[in-house]
Parts: structure tokens; C-alpha cells; sequence
């Protein structure tokens, strides 16, 4: 189950955008679908939200 957690999680960093280890953290608490729900949220994000502008 951790494996698969760690791929999606990676998959995501590769795609898009690195995470931090915090946040990476609780991702690896949640379940596989909240995983894939909060990055696919984050996915629709306007960079000027996650980077700052």
C-alpha cells in the first residue's frame, strides 16, 4: 500500500512540481483516494496560488 502511495505521490513531483516533505508526510497518512484527490485539486491551481505572485 506504501509503494503505491509513493508512486502516485512521485508521478505527481515529476509532472508538475516537487512537494515539500511535510506535505509529502500527510499524503502518506491519508488514503489512496484522498492522495489522488488533493493532487488532482492541486493540478488545477493557477501557479500565482502555489508560487506566490
Amino acid at each position: 500500500m506504501e509503494d503505491i502511495k509513493t508512486q502516485i505521490i512521485e508521478e505527481f513531483e515529476i509532472q508538475h512540481y516537487p512537494l515539500g516533505a511535510l506535505f509529502k508526510k500527510k499524503l502518506m497518512q491519508a488514503d489512496i483516494y484522498s492522495i489522488q484527490g488533493k493532487l488532482q485539486s492541486m493540478k488545477m491551481m493557477p501557479s500565482v496560488v502555489i508560487f506566490g505572485g
